[in-house]
């Protein structure tokens, strides 16, 4: 038989299977397979989100202290951070705007997504979080309570 093909390589340059990536179990003898699953605080990069948007707003990564009137991020509770932000781009008025993932490998029962919600002043708009499977079927899992429509 032909040995798999190395999906992920670890540190010490053993070879593990994609499946045992993020999958809560330590494979590479430093737990680097473990690392980088799925957190993401936005203070050194986008760690892969896209933005997704079609229209005139955009998603961008920006440091809060160039925000008008922003109290600061969530990770440093200063405006020294890094935060994502939805702007006004070029492209037609309306639109939609969208800030994609990558896939997020298995996850725990306590696995849970937080986020902070800034609001420099209040606009029609709605801001909603989605869950897409496999099938790409979504799943609306959360609203802002101050949408207006």
């Amino acid at each position: 038989t032909t040995p798999a093909p190395c999906t992920y390589r670890c540190n010490d340059g053993t070879c593990i299977g994609k499946e045992k990536r993020c999958n809560f179990v330590p494979d590479c003898s430093q737990r680097e397979d473990e690392a980088d699953c799925g957190e993401c605080d936005f203070e050194s990069s986008t760690c892969g989100w896209q933005d997704d948007s079609v229209g005139y707003y955009i998603w961008a990564r920006r440091n809060a202290s160039s925000i008008l009137l922003m109290p600061g991020d969530m990770t440093t509770n200063t405006t020294k951070g890094f935060v994502m932000t939805v702007a006004g781009g070029s492209g037609s008025f309306a639109g939609s705007s969208r800030l994609v993932s990558e896939r997020i490998a298995s996850t725990a029962a306590s696995c849970r997504v937080t986020f902070g919600l800034y609001r420099s002043r209040d606009r029609d708009g709605t801001l909603a979080l989605y869950l897409e499977d496999d099938s790409k079927y979504t799943t609306k899992l959360w609203t802002d309570p101050r949408t207006t429509m």
